[in-house]
């Protein structure tokens, strides 16, 4: 029998209230522990992304100007 299923059960043999049945329960279960790890991984990678690029915007935009400062005094 699962752990929390036998927690449930546990439950009904004794006499607790309700809450304490339900939160027996919500520790026990680790069904959707994977997705909250996938989930928080995700989010550090995007944020490290977004830090990254926020840092070099300026050097990237620089070099785009000086490319095109370049060009234009080509054609002139």
């Amino acid at each position: 029998m699962p752990k929390a299923r036998r927690m449930l059960h546990n439950c009904r043999r004794q006499d607790e209230s309700k809450m304490m049945c339900l939160l027996s329960r919500i520790v026990a279960d680790e069904s959707g522990q994977d997705m909250i790890e996938y989930a928080l991984i995700t989010a550090l990678v995007a944020l490290s992304v977004a830090t990254v690029l926020r840092n070099f915007s300026n050097d990237i935009k620089g070099d785009f100007t000086g490319i095109g400062n370049q060009l234009t005094n080509a054609v002139l």
